[in-house]
């Protein structure tokens, strides 16, 4: 006897298989969930979760600009669009987007990590000021976030500021 899905369950499928990291069966659900649910910005979000989990980031780019016309102020979209751009070579998109988050949302996880990425691009450039600034903001809102600690640590010493550096990296391992 066959049963006929909805799209609930396509998406509860889709789930399933990410979880799994079975994305091909996540794709095929996913895609089913898109045709069926075009204005539900969840379905693209999700199918481009499990686009960038299965490594093709120009898909899942194109997935999560849908899911932002749909639901602009998602900062779960923002955050893997700055991914999806990131591996895509767009890390002046990528920033756009991590700063659109932090405008959203100033404190809590999706700042948190939106801070982190931006310190480590700023890191990549070797724009220590930069850096420390936004390792800064993330230590202030987050004082039990081991990855702020650290990596402050880093650029502190960086700019050798030996003794500060020693501070922050011996919280992180205290923290974590």
């Amino acid at each position: 006897v066959a049963v006929a899905q909805g799209p609930g369950d396509d998406m509860l499928a889709g789930m399933s298989a990410l979880r799994k990291a079975d994305h091909p069966t996540a794709e095929t659900a996913f895609s089913r969930a898109v045709v069926s649910e075009p204005s539900n910005a969840k379905t693209w979000y999700y199918r481009g979760v499990n686009r960038l989990s299965a490594g093709d980031a120009q898909g899942a780019l194109g997935d999560l600009d849908q899911a932002l016309k749909l639901a602009p102020d998602d900062v779960h979209s923002l955050l893997r669009r700055a991914e999806a751009r990131t591996q895509l070579g767009a890390e002046q998109m990528a920033t756009t987007d991590l700063r659109r988050v932090i405008e959203l949302r100033p404190t809590g996880p999706a700042a948190e990590h939106a801070l982190l990425q931006l310190g480590n691009f700023a890191m990549a450039k070797n724009d220590l000021i930069a850096a420390k600034g936004f390792y800064d903001r993330l230590v202030s809102i987050a004082p039990l976030n081991a990855f702020g600690w650290c990596d402050r640590g880093i650029v502190l010493a960086a700019m050798h500021m030996d003794d500060d550096a020693l501070v922050d990296l011996e919280k992180a391992i205290e923290i974590d």
